[in-house]
């Protein structure tokens, strides 16, 4: 009898978990929408450009888990974005001078969303400020 309710108990902490996976997912899904916004309004005005300068990049590898991989991606795009000259001309180069270390300092999966959103958010604040983006649909991600 005792195996059996251990083995539940394991069941349910096993769909605990990939419930909560399945959450960090669906927020990364809703954040590289939110991305997508902000890439087509730069690229409708004619704003999207290919950089002379190497944007700050977080160097993806193979064997990191697909969670981590999606949220270096969309770190990576907001880095190319704030890399746009229209973007360094109103706020200055992007400031992240260790991209590396912005996931390798986060430890669960979590925090690694939750900075995903923050630097969104924060990216979404500034972009506000541009014309381009007045009256735009494009809001901060919750969590």
């Amino acid at each position: 009898g005792g195996n059996i309710i251990y083995s539940n108990q394991n069941s349910i902490l096993a769909i605990w978990l990939i419930g909560k996976k399945v959450s960090e997912m669906v927020n990364l899904l809703h954040l590289e929408a939110e991305l997508l916004k902000v890439e087509k309004t730069f690229k409708r005005h004619g704003k999207w450009r290919k950089l002379s300068i190497r944007p700050p990049e977080i160097r993806i590898q193979e064997s990191w888990e697909p969670l981590e991989k999606s949220v270096a991606q969309i770190l990576n795009r907001i880095f190319y974005i704030r890399s746009l000259p229209i973007c360094t001309g109103m706020f200055g180069p992007c400031r992240e001078t260790q991209p590396q270390l912005l996931l390798s300092t986060r430890k669960s999966d979590m925090d690694k969303v939750e900075l995903a959103r923050a630097q969104f958010n924060s990216l979404v604040s500034d972009l506000r400020m541009l014309a381009i983006f007045s009256g735009s649909t494009i809001e901060r991600v919750a969590m």
